[in-house]
């Protein structure tokens, strides 16, 4: 078996779940920082931002994602397999600096909003039909949800740039190559 893995992975180390999260956290909290700081910076935003519920509706994203990838890589069971654990870290690094005193209030809403996140998003398609708008879609619901977060409502500029950062944390995450080399691995384990 473990030469099954070493072939498939060579001399690469093989990723762990929880780094794995802990980097889509990471890049969620990014995504978050730098959409606000793009919204005061164009002078767009309607409210006060919010960095922080700006970067839980990215994360909310990313989890979403990587479910669907899981699930469609290596079904029903990998998603069991993974999932859970992805959601646990990454939840726990995004909160990792609230006060011990407030944390576990904090969870439970992280919990209670990626759960309504969950029902919005398992209602959308990946992509537009050639005929259709955006309306719909993951990636413009996403947009809405973190626009709407951050403050910035349904302005169409908040809504590119909050899909810019998606993209971008897309891009910086490889959540395909990633996914299926996690789904092979925690086969094998």
């Amino acid at each position: 078996m473990v030469g099954f893995i070493a072939k498939m992975f060579g001399k690469k180390k093989i990723e762990t779940i929880e780094s794995f999260a802990n980097d889509i956290a990471m890049v969620s909290m990014s995504c978050g920082v730098h959409f606000v700081k793009n919204m005061e910076e164009l002078g767009i935003k309607e409210t006060d931002a919010d960095a922080g519920s700006a970067a839980n509706e990215y994360l909310f994203f990313f989890l979403h994602y990587v479910s669907r990838l899981v699930f469609s890589v290596g079904g029903v069971a990998a998603q069991k397999r993974i999932c859970n654990d992805v959601f646990r870290y990454a939840s726990d690094k995004m909160l990792e600096n609230v006060p011990e005193k407030i944390r576990k209030e904090c969870s439970s809403m992280v919990i209670k909003s990626m759960n309504d996140a969950e029902v919005e998003y398992k209602k959308c398609k990946l992509t537009a039909s050639e005929n259709e708008g955006l309306g719909g879609t993951l990636f413009f619901e996403a947009s809405k949800r973190i626009s709407s977060a951050a403050g910035g409502g349904l302005d169409i500029a908040n809504l590119m740039g909050a899909g810019g950062f998606l993209k971008v944390g897309l891009s910086e995450l490889k959540l395909d190559d990633r996914v299926k080399n996690l789904v092979i691995a925690s086969a094998h384990s």
